[in-house]
């Protein structure tokens, strides 16, 4: 018992091991542009602090309607659980961190490419605009993208380029194993899978049915442990939806729609004179030997870029390194990629791709796990 008391009081020193899962995060649909909010656990510093009372006056009045995770919230309290704040405006981001320079390479995919979470120089575009000094990097990705919504960033890309006066003669596709079109129907194996994931995405703070069980709730390290195993649970089935989703030995018809939609991008992008990379961004995960678990699933996508003649680079090794992910995702209950990921995956970009793009035409590149 005294141990646990100790184990208790040390957890109350540190806020950031306080419970992350409930409201966790949240978004806000402002006037302008959307707001992300997270309770503590943040691995980056964003601008806005809900906590001081200019910072809440302003997302209070700017604010038009709210989501978080779990059971609703009022605006008021979600703020005081999940107070530190990012505003993010997607019209910011397709014009570029560098809007006065006329040379662009755009950037499309999901929120990983869009830099979800983060202020715009903390996105790969920011990063690559600060570190290339030359080109713009507008960002047309959003979140939830998959293949099909590319086509639909190229359309608003080229409307742009011809208002702004752009020249391009690269452009950056960050794909996400996610990207892949789901299967439509869906075999038994993975709809299962893929109800099974959807309902531990969605779960907030359980109902907790007896009085010990919501006394022992209170406990700080309930809560971190319980943290820990849920997600631990929520990013296994994650992975194995994945890989089931690239399985060729599961009849599926998502996969070769994907690959037809990569093909006929590529060629508008070539027809245009436009040399299009596509660079996987890896999962932020690793196994218990420390190994990346989706590395076949790369190699199946390399190996489809190498049939369909699509330039494909594999960025999983230079973004995970070798000193875990932890330090890499944006919030315990929100794992896409902080500044130390996007910074990694724009060195990259520029070392591997854009640095080697003259005069090598189309080339698929490998890097070992």
């Amino acid at each position: 018992m005294a141990g646990l008391l100790i184990l208790e009081a040390g957890l109350a020193l540190f806020t950031g091991v306080d419970t992350y899962w409930f409201p966790g995060r949240a978004r806000l649909l402002l006037d302008e542009g959307i707001a992300f909010c997270y309770s503590p656990g943040l691995t980056v510093e964003l601008p806005l602090n809900a906590n001081l009372e200019e910072d809440r006056k302003l997302l209070v009045a700017k604010t038009r309607k709210w989501q978080s995770d779990g059971r609703p919230l009022s605006l008021e309290m979600l703020l005081e659980l999940a107070p530190h704040c990012v505003i993010v405006d997607g019209d910011a981001r397709d014009r570029g961190p560098a809007p006065e320079r006329l040379q662009v390479v755009p950037i499309f995919g999901d929120s990983f490419a869009y830099g979800q979470g983060l202020p715009d120089e903390y996105s790969v575009s920011g990063f690559l605009a600060a570190k290339d000094g030359q080109r713009n990097f507008p960002t047309f990705a959003r979140p939830g993208n998959d293949v099909t919504g590319i086509a639909v960033q190229e359309v608003q890309f080229r409307r742009m380029a011809a208002d702004r006066g752009w020249t391009c003669t690269e452009a950056l596709y960050l794909y996400n194993v996610d990207d892949l079109l789901p299967p439509n129907p869906a075999p038994a194996k993975l709809a299962s899978l893929s109800r099974r994931e959807g309902q531990d995405q969605k779960a907030g703070t359980p109902e907790l049915s007896s009085l010990w069980e919501r006394l022992i709730s209170r406990s700080r390290a309930f809560r971190v442990v319980r943290h820990r195993l849920r997600q631990a649970k929520i990013t296994s089935s994650t992975l194995e939806f994945y890989k089931l989703l690239y399985d060729d030995s599961i009849p599926d018809n998502g996969r070769q729609l994907s690959r037809d939609y990569l093909r006929t991008l590529n060629e508008s992008f070539r027809a245009a004179g436009i040399h299009l990379h596509v660079v996987l961004y890896p999962m932020l995960a690793l196994d218990d030997s420390g190994a990346y678990p989706l590395a076949e699933v790369h190699e199946t996508m390399l190996g489809w870029c190498i049939e369909e003649g699509v330039s494909c680079h594999d960025a999983a090794s230079a973004v995970l390194g070798t000193d875990g992910v932890e330090g890499l995702i944006l919030h315990p209950r929100d794992r896409h990629p902080n500044h130390v990921a996007n910074d990694r995956m724009a060195q990259y970009i520029l070392d591997e791709v854009l640095a080697e793009a003259s005069g090598h035409g189309d080339r698929t590149r490998r890097k070992k796990q």
